[in-house]
């Protein structure tokens, strides 16, 4: 897909749209946009693992899946200020780690 540190900024951006929307209780918008996020979501996190098999880039890759299983099950439980809240404070922590990582 690109550059690792293109594709992460993407994501980062991503979920701060959706979550914004989620914050302002604009629910069925953050719903629609969510599609996209989560499409932006996998391409990073399937580069992230690329990266990590060719220049042997260390993280947490059992954290990275549980945080986005737990996201996962937080829309499955209609719950999207949770969801919202695993986004921002969890993943999008570990994007920003891993983009500052990535050379």
């Amino acid at each position: 897909m690109g550059d690792i540190k293109t594709v992460l900024e993407q994501a980062i951006a991503s979920i701060t749209e959706v979550t914004d929307y989620f914050y302002k209780q604009q629910i069925n918008e953050g719903y629609k946009r969510f599609q996209d996020t989560l499409d932006v979501m996998t391409a990073a996190v399937e580069e992230l693992f690329n990266y990590k098999a060719l220049q042997g880039l260390e993280f947490d890759e059992n954290r990275l899946v549980a945080t986005l299983k737990e996201a996962l099950d937080a829309m499955e439980q209609k719950d999207p200020i949770l969801m919202a809240d695993i986004l921002q404070y969890d993943l999008l922590e570990q994007f920003e780690g891993l983009k500052a990582a990535v050379h």
